[in-house]
């Protein structure tokens, strides 16, 4: 049996302010601002777009910056060990000369091996080829910096503004502003030029605030909200952890970190 019941009086959670004002009272909390996670479009050189006024707010649970390089070691595959795998690792674990010794033996005209010719040969065992000059690491190239974040995005007002909307902005900026509906071929033949060849149109920059450090220009590789949270009666989230990764459009060198560091913006 299904129950109805009256409602006459506006809820208590009724929200009584506007989006825009809980926006505002979001950011004007309390909270330190160096401790608010940011996120805000920005142009390809890193600086903020003066006609955006949107940005993306919450609090930032947990987050790194790995850095990471690629090297190698082109001299190893001039190791004898890499041609002649088999009769190097022979040579020092020492079955190469047994397997010499029962060769030699059981062909009549060549005798035996004398205990001064296996002491000579047995003084490989456990020895390599490996040298520090072999080995040496060269560097060959540095990945872009990741960000990957986990973010908290909570109602205290309105869940709308303060969670769905907030998620809805890094979603967008996650994907492609516009996709092209038809194919180039198509778009060729209604109109010749490189727009047409190129009609869709890529993710946009962000910049990423935190900590009183600026990361930029960024781009969101991937974004992971889940779609099953605590809920208000209209369907708006009220609490959820969002897992994002950050990605930078080039890889870095010593100068980005020194900026980075020194609060200089690119």
């Amino acid at each position: 049996m299904a129950f109805q019941v009256e409602q006459t009086e506006q809820p208590v959670n009724e929200p009584t302010v506007t989006p825009v004002e809980n926006l505002e009272k979001l950011n004007s909390s309390g909270l330190n601002e160096k401790l608010k996670f940011r996120v805000q479009l920005c142009d390809v050189d890193g600086k903020l777009l003066e006609e955006s006024t949107e940005e993306v707010a919450c609090i930032a649970l947990s987050g790194e910056k790995p850095i990471e390089s690629q090297y190698s070691t082109p001299f190893e595959n001039s190791n004898p060990e890499h041609r002649l795998p088999t009769l190097m690792g022979q040579l020092q674990s020492g079955e190469w000369l047994n397997t010499l010794d029962a060769v030699v033996s059981a062909i009549p005209f060549l005798g035996k091996l004398s205990d001064e010719q296996k002491n000579q040969l047995g003084t490989l065992t456990g020895r390599s080829n490996l040298t520090k000059v072999n080995s040496v690491q060269v560097f060959t190239s540095t990945a872009s910096i990741h960000l990957p974040m986990t973010l908290l995005f909570e109602a205290w007002a309105d869940a709308k503004t303060e969670v769905e909307e907030q998620i809805s902005l890094l979603e967008q900026w996650a994907l492609p502003e516009q996709l092209s509906k038809t194919t180039a071929a198509a778009n060729l033949a209604q109109d010749f030029s490189l727009d047409s060849i190129f009609p869709s149109l890529v993710p946009p920059f962000v910049a990423v605030s935190y900590g009183g450090k600026r990361y930029a220009p960024m781009l969101i590789q991937s974004v992971s909200a889940p779609i099953v949270a605590p809920m208000d009666r209209d369907g708006n989230r009220l609490i959820i952890q969002v897992s994002a990764t950050f990605i930078s459009r080039t890889a870095w060198d010593k100068q980005d970190i020194i900026n980075l560091y020194s609060g200089i913006q690119s």
